[in-house]
């Protein structure tokens, strides 16, 4: 994954949908756009099928996919793109320290220390 200054940290803001699935409850929220800022449009909540996430750890993908495409259906959002994360014991967390100094300066750090650790 290449990271550079006008993909990763100037992205113009765009309308997108966001799905968090927890251990217990899905969440789907759409953001519009006003001016250059984002604005919450429609948000949906559904639970969790019962053994469908165990441990943190996804059992029952069927279950969690029909779910998910219901509260999809239900909240019926106008656009397609989507965010994501991982969080828990997916995920990497590498500490940096990036000398004081002015934003394009820390960007440029950020994007070099990222290069080393994003495949």
């Amino acid at each position: 994954m290449k990271f550079g200054r006008n993909k990763f940290f100037k992205r113009k803001a765009r309308p997108l949908i966001g799905v968090d699935i927890g251990s217990h409850t899905l969440k789907v929220v759409e953001f519009g756009i006003n001016g250059d800022s984002r604005v919450l449009r429609r948000i949906g909540r559904a639970l969790v099928p019962r053994n469908a996430i165990q441990e943190g750890a996804i059992k029952d993908p069927e279950a969690l996919e029909e779910a998910l495409k219901t509260l999809i259906q239900n909240l019926q959002p106008k656009i397609r793109r989507a965010a994501t994360s991982v969080s828990g014991y997916s995920v990497i967390v590498k500490k940096i320290n990036v000398p004081y100094s002015d934003e394009r300066e820390i960007e440029d750090n950020l994007i070099f220390e990222a290069e080393n650790y994003v495949p």
